[in-house]
Formats: structure tokens, C-alpha cells, sequence
């Protein structure tokens, strides 16, 4: 991720991967699905690679479609937009042991 300074990178990117991975390494064995953010596919890759997995293949999969913003959004299209988001969010399965 281009032009953010480096505390947020740090939050953002690190300490999300850090937990992201902890769950996942603590996981059950089997087939692993995690949905993140292209700009931590690096970050989550090294830290699976480093506990010994392997890529074996991938697969990209549509998680939810957001509808085009408008240029002027008001605040009753951005509050639509986040009980969007919610409602998709809602109807994703849960990983067991993460809540």
C-alpha cells in the first residue's frame, strides 16, 4: 500500500496479519479460507510459508459486490452502504473458535 505512513502500516497491516495468522496457524488442519485485502496477501503469505505451508493452488472467489458510489454521497447513501456491508458480513459462515 503506496504512500501511508508507517504507524498506520503498522496497525493496518501487521498487527492485523500477526492475528490473522495466529488464528489461522491454531486452526484445525484441512482447508484453510481467509478473506482479506490484496495489501495483505504479501504479509499473510510470509507468515504461512514461514510455519511450512505451501501453495498449492488458488482460487478467487467473490465475497460480496458493492453497489457504485455516487459522486455526491450523501449521509443516508453512506449509512445504506454500511447496513450493505453488515448484512453481507452476517450472512458469511463464521470460522469455530473466532467471534
Amino acid at each position: 500500500i503506496a504512500s501511508r505512513d508507517a504507524k498506520a502500516d503498522e496497525v493496518l497491516l501487521r498487527q492485523r496479519n500477526k492475528i490473522a495468522l495466529s488464528h489461522a496457524l491454531g486452526a484445525a488442519h484441512g482447508v484453510l479460507v481467509m478473506v482479506w485485502g490484496a495489501g495483505h496477501l504479501d504479509g499473510l503469505g510470509e507468515g504461512l510459508a514461514g510455519a511450512g505451508y505451501t501453495l498449492s493452488w488458488t482460487s478467487w472467489r467473490t465475497a460480496f459486490t458493492l453497489p457504485p458510489l455516487l459522486s455526491r454521497t450523501s449521509a443516508r447513501g453512506v449509512r445504506a452502504l454500511w447496513q450493505l456491508l453488515r448484512a453481507a458480513i452476517g450472512k458469511m459462515p463464521q470460522a469455530p473458535g473466532v467471534g
